[in-house]
C-alpha cells in the first residue's frame, strides 16, 4: 500500500466518523435527555447524563475535531476551566 492510499483510508475514516458523530450522536443524546425529562427522571439522572455526554462529545471533538484551526491551546482551556469554576 502506498502513503497516498494510508492517507485516503485515514481522510476517509475521519469523515467518517466526523459525519456518525454530527448526525447520529448528537440526535441520540438529544433523543435520550428528552426521554428522560418526560420520564420525570431524576435530577441526578439527568446531571449524570449530560456529564457523560458533555464528556464523550469534548472526547470527539479532541479526536477528530471540526475544524482543526479552531483547537483551542491548553492554556486556553485552563483559563476557560477557571474562569467556569470561579463564576
Amino acid at each position: 500500500m502506498s502513503k497516498q492510499s494510508n492517507v485516503d483510508i485515514t481522510s476517509l475514516m475521519e469523515n467518517t466518523l466526523r459525519f456518525a458523530v454530527y448526525w447520529m450522536l448528537q440526535p441520540t443524546l438529544i433523543a435520550i435527555s428528552l426521554y428522560l425529562a418526560d420520564t420525570k427522571a431524576s435530577i441526578d439522572a439527568h446531571t449524570l447524563f449530560i456529564v457523560v455526554a458533555f464528556c464523550l462529545l469534548t472526547l470527539f471533538e479532541n479526536i477528530i475535531p471540526a475544524r482543526k484551526d479552531w483547537r483551542k491551546s491548553f492554556r486556553e482551556n485552563v483559563a476557560l476551566f477557571g474562569l467556569h469554576t470561579g463564576l
